[in-house]
């Protein structure tokens, strides 16, 4: 259920289009494109950007949400994780300001990610009957899916929520297993310690990647929106973690964040990524050129290759709108417990208001400018909130310390 609290729309978006990308352009580090050395590059970025980082920033948040509310009995909002920074001020006008750029943060996070179901959505809605692609059917379909989503959180339905999460992963898994037996096997097998091998090796060269003599725009609309898009959903994953975590040791929560899910997303992008790099290179799958027109439209290209291609089809459609459908439930209680001063129950008014703004934010951002739109919406929502989080750090560190002396407690 981590997956549909976050980062799950992004994994079936990017699960093909993001290897092919980076190996038909790979970034400015001596590595030429569409080759074997283009393969390796690609797979370790890919799990770069959803590798380790991406679930230590949720854990950060996680763990100073479930440290200060559940062991100390603070409120649930982000502002009591700096209670030893600025103690009760966390009641005043400081507080406030913090818990507000992190639901607005959340908010354009959320709708970045809603902005890439629906072209998932849109682009699978083409690929079997033919309906067009463009801003209006998009608009549309979150419209659609919006109300959907008023409608569960204005009844309160959590329950029902609970039972698409698990549907939503149960068919990931399917969809896992069956590219698994009816792709490259073999060639899957021999792609998992690779690829993490590949991971380990290039970490230092694309941490610290900063195209000085390239001067392109490649790292603003990869590596930093991937960071900026992480960082807008560290409060609703971290929320999240934090709720289903109680009664955790430190140790225990760290070991189960970083590790488990990090496995998960790794075995995902290498059942899809690197079937698709070898589809790409060896059969001749044409997702390349694919991506060149709509990066949305990737992975219908790529089951195109496989057997029994309609059936994966449609379930990569039910899978982005059940994402968007979790997603959005998600975030939206988060955002309703942030800024109802932590009740865990707030108003129903204040739930159907979010969960119309989140659909209203997607559709003005896709009717704006499409990805183009998502990516820098990310961006700008991201920046206060990294300063925030790196504040949140050290407060948390001085939290735990106090813990550590018998001073809390």
């Amino acid at each position: 259920m981590l997956f549909s609290a976050g980062t799950g729309i992004g994994l079936v978006f990017y699960s093909v289009a993001e290897p092919i990308y980076h190996y038909i352009t790979p970034p400015p580090m001596g590595v030429t494109a569409e080759t074997v050395a283009a393969a390796n590059l690609s797979m370790a970025i890919t799990f770069f950007h959803w590798g380790f980082h991406t679930w230590a920033l949720y854990a950060l948040v996680g763990l100073g949400l479930g440290f200060f509310a559940f062991s100390h009995g603070l409120p649930l909002t982000i502002s009591s994780i700096f209670h030893p920074l600025i103690g009760e001020k966390i009641y005043g006008p400081i507080g406030i300001a913090i818990d507000i750029f992190a639901s607005v943060a959340t908010l354009f996070g959320l709708a970045t990610s809603l902005g890439l179901a629906v072209s998932q959505i849109n682009a699978g809605l083409n690929y079997i009957l033919g309906v067009p692609i463009n801003a209006t059917v998009q608009i549309i379909l979150i419209g659609i899916i919006t109300l959907v989503v008023t409608l569960s959180v204005a009844g309160g339905v959590y329950s029902g929520i609970k039972q698409l999460s698990i549907i939503t992963i149960v068919l990931c898994f399917f969809l896992m297993a069956f590219t698994f037996l009816a792709g490259p096997t073999l060639i899957i097998l021999n792609a998992i310690p690779q690829n993490i091998g590949n991971y380990f090796s290039q970490f230092w060269n694309v941490s610290f990647f900063t195209e000085t003599f390239a001067r392109t725009e490649r790292q603003n609309c990869w590596t930093i929106f991937y960071w900026a898009w992480w960082i807008t959903w560290a409060p609703v994953v971290g929320m999240f973690i934090a709720r289903i975590s109680r009664g955790r040791t430190v140790r225990e929560f760290i070991a189960g964040v970083l590790f488990a899910p990090t496995l998960l997303t790794f075995l995902w992008f290498t059942i899809f990524g690197s079937s698709a790099l070898y589809m790409e290179m060896f059969e001749g799958a044409g997702i390349a050129q694919t991506i060149d027109k709509n990066l949305s439209t990737a992975i219908y290209t790529f089951f195109e290759s496989l057997r029994l291609s309609g059936i994966s089809s449609i379930t990569v459609i039910i899978l982005a709108t059940l994402f968007f459908i979790t997603s959005s439930n998600s975030a939206t209680l988060v955002i309703t417990i942030i800024t109802g001063g932590g009740k865990t129950n707030p108003p129903t008014v204040q739930r159907v208001f979010w969960a119309c703004l989140q659909g209203g934010v997607a559709a003005a951002l896709v009717l704006g400018g499409g990805l183009i739109a998502l990516q820098s919406a990310t961006l700008v929502a991201g920046l206060p909130l990294t300063g925030i989080l790196l504040a949140m750090l050290f407060s948390l560190k001085k939290g735990l310390d106090k813990e550590y002396n018998g001073i809390y407690g």
